[in-house]
């Protein structure tokens, strides 16, 4: 322990039977500048070596220490702050190579997604590029097929003007006969025109139909319906489980709704059946695979929607998240909206999710909510999974229900 002392009248004794029992204790190799005499007190208050005829002068009144009990506790304290930032070094140096790690993943990373949007744009390109090229096969066809009928109609009108026009010339040169030749055979001639005119027919109008509404109608809303014959994954096409519903849990005779009941049901006991939480599954489990659905959550202040495992427990109270084999998102009316990760993720959507979509890539580990409404991000979860995944609804409204959105709903 180090000896501090105010300096006092019997200092420089302690000090210099010290060094008379240790000749080379305390020497600093340098002299006073003042004195000339070796440098065996440090002084505290002025934070300096000094020697013993300082002691008794100047540095008097001030707090003193022998210089070999001063080495040896600054010689610790700087040890211990050596030994701290070599500490810090440490862990910043495992920062930044962590960071560097990250570097490299975040550029793989991007490379990957970049060859993903590259071949899934690939595919659209292509549906797209073959609708246009079958539109306008079409469009050729009927554009063929419409000014053959009317080339057909103007020659049929052709040839009955060409007719008509030499009836009325022969007509014109008996009208200018003389009277007995104007009469000769009028009778006949009256008849053969007459049976002449009783034949004529004024071609038929070709409708000109170009295919305004099916060309230029709403034609990008035709082609993306029928894109969706073609997207992957298609919207998975799913049901409630029933059986895994809580008590309170009321589901509709299609199985596509949800709501909170008024009091508690009689239900036939499966050990599937979430008994705590008013929670049910969807009937279909996943176990690879990319799979999308979505949600309507309307108004509904109270939800939580996601994946559940099929370990996921059905009973008990124990926190929500993916060490518990859930991944979902919700809404409190108090807690606003939440990705149940631990601890849970507050979220700002930019708009109030009217409806939700819920995305799974089971390879690659991913499940991701967006709203339906304009495709913003929510969150994502990213977890190596090993078990079949439910589909996980949970809800303590009784006046909104959830509803999953069929197909033709989206």
């Amino acid at each position: 322990m180090q000896q501090q002392f105010t300096v006092r009248d019997d200092l420089p004794r302690i000090v210099g039977s010290e060094v008379m029992l240790s000749p080379t204790c305390g020497e600093t190799g340098l002299g006073c500048d003042e004195h000339g005499e070796p440098l065996k007190v440090f002084c505290e208050t002025d934070q300096r070596a000094i020697c013993l005829e300082c002691v008794c002068s100047v540095h008097r009144t001030h707090t003193a220490t022998p210089i070999r009990e001063a080495v040896a506790l600054y010689k610790g304290k700087l040890q211990e702050a050596m030994e701290k930032i070599s500490r810090h070094a440490d862990e910043v140096l495992e920062t930044r190579r962590a960071e560097e790690s990250s570097v490299a993943d975040v550029k793989r990373g991007m490379i990957a997604l970049q060859k993903n949007m590259a071949h899934e744009f690939g595919k659209l390109h292509l549906f797209l590029s073959e609708e246009e090229e079958a539109l306008a096969q079409r469009l050729k066809e009927r554009e063929a097929d419409l000014l053959l009928k009317l080339e057909q109609n103007i020659k049929k009108a052709s040839r009955e003007i060409t007719l008509s026009e030499q009836l009325i010339r022969n007509i014109q040169q008996r009208l200018g006969l003389q009277d007995g030749d104007l009469l000769k055979n009028v009778k006949l001639v009256l008849e053969s025109l007459g049976q002449t005119c009783d034949k004529f027919q004024v071609p038929l109008r070709v409708p000109v139909d170009v295919g305004l509404g099916e060309m230029n109608g709403p034609l990008q809303y035709a082609v993306w319906k029928r894109m969706l014959q073609v997207i992957a994954p298609v919207p998975a096409l799913l049901k409630l489980d029933a059986s895994t519903a809580h008590p309170r849990l009321m589901i509709s005779e299609d199985g596509a709704e949800v709501r909170l009941s008024a009091g508690q049901q009689s239900v036939m006991e499966n050990p599937g059946r979430f008994t705590d939480r008013r929670s049910v599954l969807g009937a279909q489990a996943f176990l690879t695979g990319r799979h999308y659905w979505e949600v309507e959550v309307g108004n509904s202040p109270v939800w939580s929607l996601g994946l559940a495992g099929k370990s996921m427990p059905r009973t008990g109270s124990t926190n929500l998240g993916p060490e518990t084999g859930l991944w979902a998102v919700s809404l409190h009316w108090q807690k606003g909206y939440r990705a149940l990760s631990s601890p849970p993720t507050p979220l700002t959507p930019s708009q109030r999710p009217r409806k939700v979509r819920v995305y799974l890539d089971y390879e690659e580990g991913q499940v991701s909510f967006y709203n339906a409404d304009n495709m913003s991000h929510l969150y994502t979860f990213t977890q190596t999974f090993t078990e079949s995944l439910y589909p996980y609804f949970s809800t303590a409204s009784k006046a909104q229900s959830l509803r999953l959105v069929t197909r033709q709903g989206m």
